[in-house]
C-alpha cells in the first residue's frame, strides 16, 4: 500500500547533551485490532431450485447463489448466518421459500435477489421444503411438518410416527406428497395436511425422494445405502446397491428421462428406470448436497457447482470452488486476482477475479497446474509456478505463458523490477516479459521474497536468508535457525521473517543481522504481510498481528476454514487465502498515519570511542509522516529524546545503539512508531551524511475534495519523466498526464471524474511508483 508523505520544512537548534541523562517519557503502543475477518468462501450450498429463468441455491455464510444459465453465478445475501437446508419455487406471492436450522423460514418474491424472514411456528430444524397442489410443505426434525398456502403464514401439521424422527426430504408427484426420513420412515399425504406412515421394512437413513417416470425413488445412506422404489407411494421395495455404486446419497431429482442422485465424495449415479444405476465422474472428491433439473440441464451443488446437459458429462462453472487450494493474491487495475489449483487428479490452475473483494468469478487453466505466487506491478499481474512457468496478464483474464526452466515459489516487485525465486536460481525482469537469470544459487530452496529499504530479501528451507540490491547478486546471511522460514515482509523499519518450528520469528532492521525466537502462540506460521502500520501473520487456520514482529497477538477467524497459505495487504484491506477455496478479508483497522522514515541532516562525532565507552554521535534529523494526520505533530525517541513539537531535532546515540524507536502522535492523539537504523545512514569516514533525496513522494493538497480537480505535490524526482494516471472504482481510466522533465519538487492539477466516490492516482517514473487514493465528495 502506497501513501502520501509530508515533511516539515523548518529547523531548530541543537538540544542540550543533558538529554543523555534526563528522564524520558515512554509512550506505550499497541497493535491495531484487525480482528474483523470475513469469510469469502466458495458457495457452500445445501439445496437448489429453479424459478422463472433462475437457478437459486442456498446454504451457509448468509449467501445465495443465482444463475440464469447454470454456468455464470453471482451472490446475493439472504439475511441469516444460520444454515439453510432446503429451497423450493412456488406461488406467485412469496415465490421462493428457503428453510433451515432453528426452524427459520425465508421468502423471496424476486428470484432470490432479496429475502424477508417469515414467522415460524417451530424452532426445530427444517431440512427440506417443496411446493405442489397450491401448498408449501416443509419437513424437519422430530417429525416436524409445516404447511403454507402463500409462504408467509405457516401451520404445524401432525405426523403419526411411533417415535419422533428426522424427516429429511419431501416431494410432490402431482397427486400426493411423500416425505422420507431416518429409520426408513416414509409418510404420504394427498393434501399436505393429513399424513400416513407407510411400511418399508427398511432401517435406512433416507435423505431425499423424487418422482419421475411413474415411480417414487428414495435414497439415503447408512446402514445399507439402499434405494427404495414405489409406483404409488404406499408399497415400497428395497433395491440393494450394485457393485461400485455403494455410496451415501443426499439428494435425487428426475429429468431428461432419468434419475440423477448425488452424494458423498463427489458421487453421481444415474438411472433411466431406478433399477440399473451407473456411476458418473464429476471430477470432485467433495460431498454434493443438492441436485435439480431445469432449463434442459442438471445442476449439482455443494462447496462446488457442476452442470450437465445429460447427467453423464459434468462441467465446471465460474463459481469459486471448494476443490481449490488457493496460494496467493494480488490487486491492481481495479481488481483482485487470487490464484491456486484444484485437488482433483486432473489438477489445473484456478484463477479467481473480483472487483470488490466480495464476489469472485473463477476460471480454469488446465495447462498451468500449480501456480505458487502472483504479484502486481507496472500495470501487469505476474504469476510463477513450480514448473518454471512465468505468466503475465494485464487483467487476470488473459495470460501469456513463458517457460523458463526453474522452479519458482515466490515473486515480488520493487525497485522497478520483478524478482522471482525458488529452487536454484532467481529471475529478474523490468517489464514482466524479458527475464534475466541470476548466477546459480546451489542447494537453496527459497519460500518467499520481499522488498524494502532498497533491498530484496529471500527466505527459505533450513533457515536460509539471502539479500540482494538488484535481484541478481545475492549474499547469504546468518539467521540463527535451521527451521524453514516461509514468509518475509518489510514495514515499520523491520524485515520480519516467519516460519515453522514453533512459529519462528526473525527480525532485522537492515536485512543483514537477524535476531528472534518462537512466537508466544507456538503455532507454525506460513505467511506474513505489512500494511496500514502493522504486520499480519497467517498460518494453519490462525491469524496474528504485531507492530514490530514481536509478541504476535492471535485474532479470531471464521469457523470451518481451510489452512491458510498466504496473507496480503491489497487495496487497503487484508486478504488471506488457503485450502478448500478459503478467502478471508479484513478491512484495515484505522491507522490514519505512520512514521514512514526520517531525513538525516547531519551525523557528527561528539565523543570518540574508547576501550571503556562507545563512540557517541550527534544526529540531526526530521521525521517523515505518511497518510492523513492533523498537525501539530509531536514525537519522541525512546530513551534519547523527550516529547517535542519541533520537526527538526537532534539526538546523541552511541554507535552500539544503531536502531532507535521514533514515537509520534498528532493533535488528535493518533499514534505511530518507527524503528530507525540511524547508523546505517552515517558513513564512518564522514562527519555529515544526507538521507537519500531521490525517493518519489506524492502529497495530495486537499483530500477529500468536492472539486473535479485536485492539486498534488510531487518530489524526489530529478530529470525524469513522470506519468499521472487516474482511474475510478471500476478501474476505468479517467485522466492521464505526462511530464517529460520533472524538477525536484513541483505541483500539478489532476483531473477527476464528475461522479463522487473513490479514485486512484498512480504516479510513476521509469524507476519508481506511488499510488494514492482520492475521495471526491
Amino acid at each position: 500500500m502506497s501513501v502520501s508523505t509530508y515533511r516539515y520544512p523548518n529547523r531548530v537548534s541543537y538540544f542540550s547533551t543533558q538529554l543523555l541523562i534526563s528522564l524520558f517519557l515512554l509512550v506505550a503502543l499497541t497493535a491495531t485490532a484487525q480482528s474483523n475477518w470475513i469469510a469469502r468462501r466458495p458457495f457452500n450450498l445445501s439445496a437448489i431450485t429453479y424459478k422463472t429463468g433462475l437457478f437459486i441455491g442456498v446454504g451457509t455464510d448468509n449467501t445465495v447463489a443465482i444463475s440464469t444459465n447454470g454456468t455464470t453465478w453471482m451472490k446475493s445475501l439472504i439475511g441469516t448466518n444460520y444454515q439453510l437446508n432446503g429451497v423450493t419455487a412456488g406461488s406467485p406471492v412469496t415465490g421462493v421459500v428457503a428453510v433451515g436450522v432453528n426452524g427459520i423460514i425465508f421468502g423471496s418474491s424476486n428470484g432470490g435477489y432479496s429475502w424477508s424472514s417469515k414467522a415460524s411456528p417451530t424452532t426445530k430444524t427444517l431440512n427440506d421444503v417443496t411446493y405442489g397442489g397450491s401448498l408449501y410443505v416443509a419437513v424437519g426434525e422430530n417429525s416436524t411438518i409445516l404447511t403454507s398456502s402463500e409462504g408467509n403464514t405457516w401451520t404445524v401439521r401432525y405426523a403419526n410416527t411411533p417415535v419422533p424422527v428426522a424427516l429429511r426430504g419431501v416431494t410432490y408427484s402431482g397427486s400426493q406428497f411423500v416425505a422420507v426420513g431416518y429409520g426408513g420412515v416414509i409418510l404420504t399425504s394427498p393434501n399436505g395436511i393429513s399424513w400416513t406412515m407407510r411400511q418399508t421394512n427398511s432401517g435406512a437413513a433416507l435423505e431425499d425422494v423424487a418422482y419421475g417416470a411413474g415411480k417414487y425413488v428414495a435414497v439415503g445412506g447408512y446402514p445399507s445405502n439402499a434405494k427404495l422404489i414405489s409406483t404409488d407411494g404406499i408399497t415400497w421395495t428395497t433395491q440393494l446397491p450394485a457393485t461400485g455404486t455403494d455410496y451415501n446419497l443426499y439428494d435425487i431429482t428426475y429429468g431428461n428421462g432419468q434419475f440423477v442422485a448425488v452424494g458423498y465424495y463427489g458421487t453421481v449415479l444415474t438411472s433411466p428406470n431406478a433399477i440399473t444405476w451407473t456411476k458418473r465422474y464429476l471430477g470432485l472428491i467433495e460431498t454434493m448436497q443438492g441436485v435439480v433439473y431445469a432449463n434442459n440441464q442438471f445442476i449439482t451443488v455443494g462447496t462446488s457447482i457442476r452442470r450437465s446437459t445429460d447427467g453423464t458429462v459434468w462441467q465446471a462453472t465460474n463459481a469459486p470452488d471448494g476443490q481449490s487450494n488457493l496460494t496467493s493474491a494480488a490487486y491492481g487495475n481495479g481488481r483482485y486476482v487470487v490464484i491456486g489449483n484444484s485437488y482433483s487428479s486432473t489438477s489445473s490452475a484456478q484463477v479467481l477475479i473480483s472487483t470488490d473483494g466480495v464476489t469472485f468469478n473463477r476460471t480454469e487453466f488446465p495447462t498451468y497446474p500449480t501456480p505458487s505466487d502472483v504479484v502486481f506491478g507496472q500495470n501487469l499481474f505476474v504469476s510463477v509456478d513450480y514448473y518454471g512457468n512465468i505468466l503475465s496478464s494485464p487483467d487476470g483474464v488473459t495470460w501469456t505463458f513463458r517457460k523458463l526452466g526453474s522452479s519458482f515459489k515466490a515473486i515480488t516487485y520493487g525497485k522497478g523490477r520483478y524478482v522471482a525465486v525458488g529452487t536454484g536460481q532467481a529471475m529478474v525482469s523490468t517489464d514482466g516479459l524479458t527475464w534475466t537469470p541470476s548466477p546459480p544459487l546451489l542447494s537453496v530452496n527459497f519460500q518467499d521474497i520481499a522488498y524494502g529499504n532498497g533491498l530484496f530479501v529471500a527466505v527459505g528451507v533450513n533457515g536460509a536468508i539471502y539479500t540482494s540490491p538488484d535481484g541478481l547478486t545475492w549474499t547469504s546471511r546468518v539467521s540463527n535457525t535451521t527451521n524453514t522460514l516461509r514468509g518475509i515482509a518489510y514495514g515499520n523499519g523491520y524485515f520480519v521473517a516467519v516460519g515453522s518450528g514453533g512459529g519462528n520469528v526473525r527480525r532485522s532492521t537492515d536485512g543483514f543481522t537477524w535476531t528472534g525466537s518462537g512466537n508466544s502462540s507456538g503455532a507454525n506460521t506460513g505467511s506474513i504481510t505489512f500494511g496500514n502500520g502493522q504486520f499480519v501473520i497467517a498460518g494453519n487456520t490462525s491469524i496474528m498481528t504485531t507492530l514490530d514482529g514481536l509478541n504476535p497477538v492471535p485474532k479470531s477467524t471464521p469457523s470451518s476454514i481451510g489452512n491458510l497459505n498466504t496473507v496480503r495487504c491489497l487495496n487497503w484491506q487484508f486478504v488471506a487465502v488457503g485450502e478448500n477455496g478459503t478467502i478471508l478479508t479484513s478491512i484495515a483497522d484505522p491507522m490514519p498515519f505512520t512514521v514512514s522514515g526520517a531525513t538525516l541532516s547531519s551525523c557528527d562525532v561528539m565523543r570518540p570511542g574508547t576501550q571503556y565507552s562507545p563512540e557517541i554521535r550527534a544526529v540531526r534529523f526530521m521525521p517523515e509522516y505518511s497518510g492523513t494526520f492533523t498537525p501539530p505533530m509531536s514525537f519522541s525517541v525512546t530513551g534519547l529524546l523527550q516529547p517535542t513539537t519541533n520537526p527538526d531535532a537532534i539526538i546523541y546515540p552511541a554507535v552500539d545503539n544503531p536502531v532507535v524507536t521514533i514515537v509520534a502522535w498528532d493533535s488528535q492523539g493518533r499514534t505511530a512508531s518507527f524503528a530507525w537504523n540511524w547508523l546505517s545512514r552515517c558513513s564512518n569516514g564522514l562527519r555529515k551524511a544526507a538521507e537519500e533525496v531521490s525517493k518519489l513522494q506524492v502529497v495530495v493538497l486537499g483530500n477529500p475534495t468536492r472539486n473535479e480537480t485536485v492539486e498534488v505535490e510531487i518530489s524526489g524526482v530529478v530529470d525524469e519523466s513522470v506519468s499521472l494516471d487516474v482511474v475510478n472504482e471500476q478501474g476505468i481510466l479517467v485522466s492521464q498526464q505526462r511530464i517529460e522533465k520533472e524538477s525536484i519538487r513541483e505541483r500539478h492539477h489532476i483531473q477527476l471524474g464528475r461522479a463522487t466516490g473513490l479514485y486512484v492516482l498512480k504516479v510513476q517514473t521509469p524507476t519508481q511508483a506511488q499510488t494514492v487514493k482520492l475521495l471526491k465528495q
